[in-house]
């Protein structure tokens, strides 16, 4: 359960999925390869964890997003996204984006459309906009999974957690709001 079998016959990939249940297969000339299609996460974020890199939970740790704002200045993005591999295109997903799907597909789209979208302002804007920036890398990030070829990702959420402003900027942000 939360898995499909992908049936690989000589090298050729079936096109049909594997559900749960019994299947057999022919040792030598074929194989079926597990592929997980529960919910998985990607966090993006500056400080990790001592689960890090444990893919086997559906949880994978990335180091934070740096990002340049609209001046130039480094703004790092702290990010959730959950997602899961669509169930019944998964031999084509992984027969056209391999096994390593999730960095092809997941974290370029994220931090394509991340450095895209924050770099259009100011890093003093940043946490007064914080959530229609949420929204609009949200819908960014679905609009690009989406228009893929066969659906291979089905997009659950994207949560922005926080925004982290040079140091410079955080004090003069806090010298206005201080006057």
């Amino acid at each position: 359960s939360g898995e499909v079998g992908i049936k690989v016959t000589t090298g050729k990939f079936e096109s049909t999925p594997l559900y749960p249940g019994l299947h057999f297969f022919v040792p030598g000339i074929q194989k079926i390869i597990p592929v997980d299609t529960k919910v998985r996460i990607i966090n993006y974020k500056a400080e990790r964890d001592t689960t890090f890199g444990n893919v086997n939970a559906g949880i994978i740790e990335k180091p934070a997003i740096q990002v340049l704002d609209a001046r130039g200045l480094p703004v790092s993005i702290d990010l959730t996204v959950q997602y899961k591999l669509n169930t019944g295109g998964a031999p084509q997903t992984i027969a056209t984006w391999g096994l390593a799907w999730e960095e092809k597909i997941i974290n370029a789209v994220v931090r394509e459309v991340v450095r895209n979208v924050v770099g259009r302002y100011k890093a003093e804007e940043l946490p007064i906009k914080r959530n229609e920036i949420a929204k609009f890398i949200e819908s960014q990030i679905r609009e690009k999974i989406t228009s893929l070829l066969n659906k291979p990702v089905e997009l659950v959420a994207v949560q922005l957690r926080e925004i982290s402003l040079p140091p410079k900027i955080k004090e003069q942000i806090e010298r206005v709001q201080i006057a």
